[in-house]
């Protein structure tokens, strides 16, 4: 649906139904950064779209507009929590060569005695 609505939009650019369907598919696929794509060509259509077809799309841009919001913050999220546990587990793997050297190093030392 998402690529037929974006060839489509290539030949009609200002089509606003097209727009609006484009970016329910991008929302529908659940990436962040297609979504805001097609949220800034909905917009963009919305804009340049006469006021009387305009307002029979406001409803769905707003509920677009959110839901490219919340997308993008649960990307970000979701990016912060792989890094905690990137980072997490480097600490983990560093306290464990810390505790193999350290037990190397004692059982070197109680071997010379």
């Amino acid at each position: 649906a998402f690529a037929a609505a974006e060839q489509a939009l290539l030949l009609k650019p200002d089509d606003l139904w097209l727009a609006e369907r484009a970016c329910a598919a991008a929302l529908w696929i659940g990436e962040p950064a297609r979504a805001q794509r097609t949220l800034t060509r909905f917009t963009a259509s919305l804009h340049s779209a006469p006021k009387a077809a305009a307002e029979a799309f406001l409803a769905p841009f707003e509920a677009a507009r959110v839901q490219t919001a919340e997308l993008s913050s649960a990307a970000r999220r979701a990016d912060k929590a792989a890094t905690r546990a990137r980072l997490a587990g480097f600490s983990i793997l560093a306290a464990l060569l810390l505790a193999l050297t350290w037990l190397g190093l004692d059982l070197r030392r109680r071997a010379g005695k």
